[in-house]
């Protein structure tokens, strides 16, 4: 590259050889130069005849050969143009070339939040996750729409062994079982979690609300890896199909990881630009991109200034818009905490789960602690069956625990229209 840049400067910076008026000033400036000149020509008289020919010779010259001269402007005016065009050449060539090499070294995608995911999956044990997932430019990735009882398998590094099945809608949402002349529409907002990672459709938490209240047709909104910012995207952007009557808010085990040095928020911008730039075809301008931004990530963490997906604050700010997303709709929002394996037999919360209730405090709404339950039943078999995945127990649980906020959240919805 230094080479090509040093071509196309050279292009543009030909020698350019002094005017007569500037070897006269440069003699003028040097009297010993001017007198050692006119000593030589004193004692040579040969010496003074030929410089005085050579002087009337050259002013002939220049009075009949201006069109030779043209010429030669011409010719040095054109070797200046060949001199460009070959650089420029240079350069769009090695362009090219790192164009074509980037295609067969990175991806086409731009979106560093999707990329980052995936190879955080494949690092955890479970590669076969990345099947169902795909990328998004409003959430960062989705599901894929139309799976049919598509089976998977594996583990996380510290949890057991996971086989389940998973078949989704055209719309990409995790399949629920249908409800004919639905009464109410209940959605599900959250992560893995919600979504039922480990287990199969029926075995969902959602699912068990939707036997539980056959009267109500739930949807399953969560997707695995989502923050609470993913999941407002999501919401609010959604087409139901008709009213909504209550909203499940789940969130706070992927909001407190830390990736890289900057936020969702920050992410969703950067996406948003590199899909509006006019590089956004190009790899290489995105190979380039991400290994600044490598640089400035290990930048970020050799100051110690790494950060979570999102801090306590923007998540507090997030999970506030959701709710007043719901009210704004005319839904009842319902808060959740959802447990972590290692707080059945140990007291307290987590940052985030604070957060959960201080926003639900603040916006004055439904709150579910799911901690006191689970670990009334620590010994249940299956009831978290990794770090923080419920099994089907769990699940069952989470649904009876649920349920009666819901049905109050209803009330509620139902008296107010």
């Amino acid at each position: 590259m230094t080479i090509t840049i040093g071509l196309v400067f050279q292009a543009f910076a030909p020698l350019k050889r002094p005017s007569s008026a500037e070897r006269a000033d440069r003699a003028g400036d040097s009297p010993a130069l001017t007198e050692g000149y006119a000593d030589r020509a004193e004692d040579s008289p040969a010496l003074t005849e030929a410089t005085e020919g050579g002087v009337a010779m050259r002013a002939d010259d220049r009075a009949s050969g201006g069109d030779e001269q043209n010429a030669a402007a011409g010719g040095s005016s054109m070797s200046r143009s060949r001199k460009l065009a070959f650089g420029l050449a240079v350069v769009v060539g090695v362009l090219l070339t790192l164009e074509v090499a980037a295609r067969f070294l990175v991806s086409a995608s731009a979106n560093g939040r999707w990329s980052a995911h995936s190879r955080l999956v494949a690092g955890l044990g479970f590669p076969a996750l990345n099947d169902i997932l795909t990328e998004d430019d409003l959430a960062f990735w989705k599901l894929v729409p139309d799976l049919d009882a598509l089976e998977l398998s594996g583990r996380f590094a510290d949890g057991a062994s996971l086989r389940f099945s998973i078949s989704t809608d055209r719309r990409g949402l995790r399949k629920m079982p249908r409800v004919a002349n639905a009464k109410h529409r209940i959605v599900f907002l959250g992560d893995s979690c919600t979504f039922g990672l480990g287990v199969d459709n029926e075995e969902t938490f959602p699912a068990v609300i939707q036997r539980t209240i056959p009267s109500a047709e739930c949807i399953n909104l969560a997707v695995p890896g989502y923050t609470a910012f993913q999941g407002r995207r999501v919401f609010e952007r959604f087409p139901f199909a008709g009213p909504v009557d209550v909203v499940v808010i789940t969130f706070g085990r992927n909001d407190d990881l830390e990736w890289d040095g900057r936020s969702d928020m920050e992410h969703a911008v950067m996406l948003d630009d590199q899909r509006s730039s006019l590089l956004r075809h190009s790899r290489a301008a995105g190979l380039i991109g991400e290994a600044l931004g490598g640089l400035t990530r290990k930048g970020a963490s050799s100051e110690g200034a790494m950060r979570p997906r999102l801090t306590d604050a923007e998540f507090v700010e997030q999970i506030r818009a959701i709710i007043r997303h719901c009210r704004k709709i005319g839904a009842t929002p319902v808060v959740v905490v959802w447990p972590l394996r290692v707080q059945l037999t140990m007291a307290g919360m987590t940052a985030k789960q604070r957060a959960l209730v201080q926003a639900a405090r603040i916006e004055r709404t439904l709150l579910v602690n799911l901690l006191p339950e689970f670990r009334a039943h620590a010994d249940t078999p299956g009831l978290i069956i990794d770090v923080v995945h419920a099994g089907p127990s769990g699940c069952s649980l989470a649904a009876r625990t649920i349920v009666p906020a819901i049905e109050e959240a209803l009330n509620a919805t139902t008296s107010d229209r």
